[in-house]
């Protein structure tokens, strides 16, 4: 890890993180071990795969991109056709996932270290917002999933 903090503002959904939840996401039911989510699709004793890679190949398979060979052709097929991505931040031991729409419009960041962005209330109300919020909602049903918040603006930091 580095010396210094950054963070990232970016519209879109908490989907959490394989250690700690799975953010604003449900539906949930109870097992012997906690809680896991109540679909069919995830399987929590797949090793081999993160959450955010079991939801972007089931949004492929949905949308028939069963021809997708790997993580990469998944992600452009699902950020194609659906107009969502998963957006990663964080340490690897530490990330956390967000399904965001489509767009740079939907992200801002700074420049580097000790950097100050001034963010204006334009930027926080892009073209597309609605759209954006829309292309969300119709992943998170594709799968089954509802969210306990609405998309938002999340500021997610990272020590890196």
């Amino acid at each position: 890890m580095g010396t210094s903090a950054s963070a990232m503002l970016v519209y879109g959904v908490d989907i959490g993180h394989d250690d700690d939840g799975f953010g604003t996401l449900g539906p949930m039911r109870k097992t012997d071990y906690g809680e896991e989510l109540a679909v069919d699709w995830y399987d929590d004793e797949n090793y081999d795969e993160t959450f955010a890679q079991q939801l972007i190949w089931e949004l492929a398979q949905r949308c028939e991109g069963s021809a997708c060979g790997d993580d990469d052709a998944a992600e452009e097929f699902v950020a194609e056709h659906l107009g969502v991505r998963i957006v990663q931040r964080g340490h690897y031991e530490h990330v956390r996932w967000l399904l965001a729409p489509v767009g740079e419009q939907f992200e801002l960041t700074t420049g580097g270290d000790w950097d100050i962005r001034v963010v204006s209330a334009t930027e926080l109300l892009p073209p597309g917002m609605v759209e954006g919020g829309e292309k969300l909602a119709r992943a998170l049903g594709v799968l089954g999933l509802t969210t306990s918040r609405p998309p938002a603006w999340l500021l997610v930091a990272e020590y890196g």
